[in-house]
């Protein structure tokens, strides 16, 4: 009995020993992907492919930005005769366009369309001095001439920093056949010569003011560089006395010529234009404007009012200031 009780507790105890054995191994083998599995996500975990991105810029802010600069204008026609009135209207749409460019930091054009006529000379060159003065430094003007222009009213597009012709309209002949006053002539040249247009030059302007002037197209060689100059006779022989080697010239107005020039002309020459074009749609364009803004502006004046006086009996005294009192009236 003794023996038989202990190889049933020795069976028992193998029995027991094997089923630990066996729990043991499950355990290990249940446990050993829990372990492994943080190290089979770890890798994405690691790499940061979405930092990048985030830091990028909005694209939809960019056209937002380049609206708001837009470029403001107004579109002045100068009609003729230019007087008080127009000096007026150029004068306060200028400086409207002045205090918005600054306020709002946009570029802004002021374009004039100068038609043909004739207008007394201090008239054209207050205006052109207006326009060239630092009073306007925030506004690009340009001077629209669409057909033939003479006379004192070219004086008024000489003043703007741009020229743009039609190609078959002309621009010259400031004193229409003659020499102009030699004291309007040094006023005009004096707004030239400060470059506000870099298309104008005093020799160009001195033929447009004189007939008499004889204007060249001189070739210049320079440093090893060549260079197309518009000269006078007198320039040329000034060149010449400095050594300054002219390779070839060219006549483009002989004496007693008017200096005028058509677009096309200027175009090819390389003076006077910036531009040329048909017609004024053409210009929203070529700056870059709301087709909006090249609609006419004309400020209100005073009214004018017309009156008639019926003078039937002589003039004595009495009626004679009746009559001086309704006129200033």
């Amino acid at each position: 009995m003794s023996f038989q009780s202990r190889s049933l507790t020795s069976r028992s105890g193998i029995k027991l020993s094997g089923m630990v054995l066996l729990a043991l191994f499950s355990l290990l083998m249940f446990s050993a992907p829990l372990v492994a599995q943080p190290t089979d996500e770890q890798p994405p975990a690691e790499q940061p492919p979405a930092e990048p991105v985030e830091n990028k810029p909005d694209p939809p802010e960019e056209p937002d930005a380049e609206a708001a600069k837009s470029p403001l204008a107004k579109y002045v026609i100068v009609d003729s005769p230019i007087d008080d009135a127009v000096f007026r209207t150029i004068r306060n749409t200028a400086l409207r366009l002045q205090e918005l460019a600054q306020l709002e930091d946009r570029p802004a054009f002021l374009i004039l369309e100068i038609r043909p006529g004739q207008s007394e000379f201090h008239q054209v060159h207050g205006i052109a001095k207006f326009l060239t003065s630092s009073k306007l430094d925030r506004v690009r003007t340009i001077a629209w001439v669409p057909e033939t222009v003479t006379g004192n009213n070219v004086v008024v597009a000489l003043g703007c920093a741009e020229i743009i012709l039609h190609p078959d309209a002309e621009l010259g002949d400031i004193g229409r056949g003659k020499p102009v006053d030699p004291d309007e002539e040094q006023l005009v040249l004096t707004l030239v010569e400060k470059r506000h247009n870099v298309k104008l030059s005093r020799d160009l302007v001195s033929g447009m003011l004189n007939p008499q002037v004889t204007l060249l197209q001189a070739t210049i060689d320079r440093d090893g560089m060549t260079e197309k100059r518009i000269v006078t006779e007198e320039q040329a022989k000034v060149l010449r006395d400095n050594q300054i080697a002219i390779t070839n010239v060219e006549v483009i107005k002989d004496r007693g010529q008017r200096g005028i020039f058509s677009g096309s002309q200027a175009r090819e020459l390389g003076v006077l234009v910036t531009h040329t074009i048909e017609t004024r749609a053409e210009l929203s364009n070529l700056y870059g404007l709301d087709p909006q803004s090249l609609r006419e502006h004309r400020e209100q004046g005073e009214s004018k009012v017309v009156k008639l006086i019926d003078v039937t009996d002589i003039i004595d005294p009495v009626l004679e200031a009746f009559i001086g009192r309704q006129i200033e009236r």
